[in-house]
């Protein structure tokens, strides 16, 4: 029987696969979240699937070096920080002063430095983590931090195998690590999509769950915000 590859963090390529093309199926079924991700999004999405499954199943060669230009790596980096946005604005108003620096008001965050901004977030994660009454006030979850947390590592880690193949570029290892952690990092990052903008919808909140046991924390949509007085 053949091992399955797996990233450093111990997640196989079989959980992976199936956890983007989950969530890519997911999101071109909602028009809401495809038009938020956008087309250049979800066809580097496709195209990364594709390559991984072609990889798979050994009909595939590695394209170094596009994968070793780092666009990947800064693009999602992106992504990341919009994520940190959402959640430092959503607490505007919503929390004390300290909650607030904390969540990231007048924080230096900066895409161009994502093993840094990886950091910034992973903090985060685990503040809210360690303050549910925080978590009910932003109208979040345990599966939004999950997936706030994973994307951050997918992303440090994704760091670390860019490096690598830029050093050695044309290392099969290296290549499809990148590629394989780019995947985790994109399906994280669609379920908090999703959770952002189905957040008091479970019906819609029901088709991003992950086929991934250990990326299925909750089952429910966010707690509804209060009606106003």
């Amino acid at each position: 029987m053949t091992t399955p590859h797996k990233t450093s963090r111990g997640q196989s390529e079989a959980d992976t696969l199936a956890d983007a093309k989950a969530m890519y199926a997911a999101a071109e079924a909602d028009a809401d979240v495809k038009a938020h991700l956008g087309p250049k999004y979800l066809a580097a999405m496709k195209s990364e699937i594709d390559q991984l499954e072609s990889l798979a199943h050994g009909k595939a060669m590695l394209v170094h070096d596009k994968l070793a230009d780092g666009a990947q790596l800064l693009d999602l980096s992106s992504h990341l920080l919009d994520v940190m946005k959402d959640v430092r604005d959503s607490a505007q108003g919503e929390v004390d002063d300290v909650t607030a620096k904390t969540l990231g008001r007048g924080a230096d965050w900066n895409a161009k430095e994502p093993a840094r901004l990886a950091s910034q977030a992973d903090a985060i994660a685990k503040f809210l983590g360690a303050h549910h009454p925080v978590v009910t006030q932003l109208h979040l979850d345990k599966q939004h931090l999950h997936d706030l947390a994973h994307l951050a590592q997918a992303i440090e880690a994704l760091e670390g195998h860019h490096g690598k193949l830029v050093a050695d570029v044309k290392s099969d290892t290296h290549a499809r690590a990148v590629l394989h952690t780019s995947l985790e990092a994109r399906s994280h990052h669609v379920r908090i999509k999703a959770r952002l903008m189905h957040r008091h919808d479970a019906q819609k909140l029901a088709a991003f769950g992950s086929p991934v046991a250990h990326h299925r924390v909750v089952s429910r949509a966010p707690p509804t915000a209060p009606a106003p007085s």
